[in-house]
């Protein structure tokens, strides 16, 4: 379960990579999503299933920058 602090910092990132923010594609949206709302959700399983679901398109995958600051907002 993540924190009251890791919740704000995704919400705050979620506005930037999801909710067709500046940075959104389709896999930013939904791996911030579940990250907020599927308690225990793994990092990296749930980074490569949207990938795999969004056949590895570029415009719909998760971006390295998004992984990156979904990391450090998790302190992963």
């Amino acid at each position: 379960m993540i924190s009251e602090d890791q919740k704000k910092a995704l919400e705050a990132l979620w506005d930037i990579y999801g909710n067709h923010g500046p940075r959104f594609t389709i896999g930013n949206h939904k791996f911030i999503q579940r990250m907020l709302f599927v308690d225990d959700a793994d990092l990296d399983a749930s980074a490569d299933r949207y990938n795999e679901m969004m056949d590895n398109d570029p415009d719909k995958t998760i971006t390295e920058a998004c992984m990156t600051d979904v990391r450090k907002a998790l302190g992963a």
